[in-house]
């Protein structure tokens, strides 16, 4: 019983500060519509209304369904790699802002735009590779354990918040805010932005891994949780790194949240 209150306090811990973390992304998007990297946030935008008119319109059987799990087995690899390229540009573009300014400010201005165009394209691509990874794993759990949406839903949750409280997680997102320098001439320069895009890719599917894979196995939910998982990866982001260390109570919370999915699993 003691037990059970625990991890209830632990959730309920947890949810007050997903909802800080919310306030916190919504003003850093904020920050970005503003600012001078509004490009940025205007292609974030238009990824963002494909996907709600595919949601609504005559794709609902192709894009949409592209980026979840549950649509998977009605689409070809090649649809779901634009599924994802599609939910990458929408969720993770606004997050390439820091890694923008430190490509424009260390190029010559003669290839300054195409230094920022190769990095987003690595970053993009790197990304993109991983999700449709997740989606085509979160498809083959569903089908093999035979659950449902609920508990799909449950032990992804449980998973990411056991994975958001560990010292792992705070240790890779650091990393994510180091930039190495960059090569300033000739193909040095322009595999430069390319190797940028992709470790900064890499890094931040290191640290980002679980909490994408909610909005893949969330089922009608998905541009909902996409649109939550976008701004609480943006607050961390723009956050002040911190030493890497556990945290117990999200910890407990994820622990009690996968119980549903393990029971399901588990059954006899």
């Amino acid at each position: 019983m003691g037990g059970g209150a625990a991890a209830l306090r632990a959730g309920v811990l947890a949810l007050r500060a997903g909802v800080l973390a919310q306030r916190a992304g919504l003003a850093a998007l904020r920050a970005l519509v503003l600012g001078p990297l509004w490009p940025l946030a205007a292609l974030s935008g238009l990824a963002w209304m494909v996907l709600i008119a595919a949601e609504r319109g005559p794709l609902h059987s192709g894009v949409a369904l592209i980026c979840t799990a549950a649509g998977l087995q009605s689409v070809s690899s090649r649809g779901v790699l634009a599924g994802a390229l599609l939910m990458i540009v929408a969720m993770m573009l606004p997050l390439t802002a820091p890694a923008v300014v430190h490509v424009w400010t260390h190029s010559l201005a003669a290839r300054r735009t195409r230094a920022v165009v190769s990095m987003l394209i690595a970053y993009v691509g790197v990304w993109a590779a991983a999700c449709a990874a997740l989606s085509r794993m979160s498809f083959y759990v569903r089908s093999t354990a035979g659950m449902d949406d609920l508990p799909m839903l449950c032990a992804a949750a449980g998973l990411a918040l056991a994975w958001q409280g560990s010292a792992a997680k705070r240790r890779l997102l650091n990393r994510c805010h180091a930039l190495p320098p960059l090569p300033v001439f000739g193909a040095a320069a322009e595999i430069g932005s390319l190797r940028l895009g992709a470790l900064s890719a890499l890094r931040c599917i290191g640290a980002c891994w679980a909490l994408m894979a909610l909005p893949i196995v969330a089922g009608p939910a998905h541009l909902l949780l996409m649109a939550g998982v976008s701004l609480l990866m943006l607050s961390e982001q723009c956050a002040t790194p911190r030493w890497p260390r556990t945290d117990i109570r999200l910890l407990a919370a994820g622990g009690g949240l996968m119980l549903p999915a393990l029971a399901v699993l588990f059954r006899p």
